[in-house]
């Protein structure tokens, strides 16, 4: 039997974020700072794809993955794409963006 045995960290969740990187509000913070607006909402999808609701006019910064708004797909990678006229996007599975309303 090639595994014998399993160990489990002390620390499940500081271990995870030290392995992942900043928390949401650390990735909101930087993004809507850069851009010079006051809010930001974090969103990311692993395994399936799912639809977002947004208020128009807003900015979505897309980290990684790929999202579809009013018939156009986004993928370009670390680009804040202007949105307005659409009450909904659509990321794609393993995505993730920040959402910032301009009003």
């Amino acid at each position: 039997m090639p595994v014998f045995g399993k160990r489990e960290p002390a620390d499940k969740r500081g271990l995870y974020e030290k392995i992942r990187g900043p928390s949401k509000e650390e990735v909101e913070t930087a993004v809507r700072e850069h851009f010079g607006l006051k809010e930001g909402r974090y969103i990311e999808t692993r395994y399936s794809d799912q639809q977002e609701t947004i208020q128009t006019p807003c900015v979505v910064f897309l980290i990684i993955g790929k999202f579809d708004v009013g018939g156009e797909t986004c993928d370009e990678v670390y680009k804040g794409y202007t949105i307005t006229d659409e009450s909904a996007i659509k990321l794609w599975d393993h995505s993730a963006v920040v959402i910032m309303p301009l009003t």
